[in-house]
């Protein structure tokens, strides 16, 4: 689990924005409500690091565990899944996310092999 001290280290890199959607995640008295999601998952020994984290709302974090999208290793960007974009908007397929240029390529590997397994 994240610590607290780490989550927002995070989430002040990402400017308190999912990096995804570019949902500000603040409440009316200016507390988070974003989640520190890991590129290569907890339960497959992704580290809790600044190389391993982004800042994403509830609803991006959820489809990317679930490997509805990635993100392309070599040009960083935003990668549908072939069998969602019918359903799912085409609108972040293609997009540059600058804040994984802090994220270990082997995590981005990592999370977007699986991704093409699905």
């Amino acid at each position: 689990m994240v610590s607290e001290s780490l989550r927002n280290e995070i989430f002040e890199l990402d400017n308190l924005r999912c990096v995804v959607c570019g949902w500000e995640g603040i409440t009316p008295k200016g507390r988070p409500v974003l989640d520190a999601a890991h590129v290569m998952a907890e339960n497959e020994n992704g580290p809790d690091v600044i190389e391993n984290l982004l800042s994403m709302c509830p609803t991006c974090h959820r489809m990317f565990d679930r490997y509805c999208f990635s993100f392309e290793p070599d040009m960083r960007v935003i990668e549908i899944n072939p069998k969602l974009k019918k359903v799912y908007s085409s609108r972040f397929d293609g997009y540059t996310v600058d804040s994984i240029s802090r994220i270990q390529r082997g995590y981005l590997e990592h999370h977007y092999l699986r991704f093409n397994d699905h």
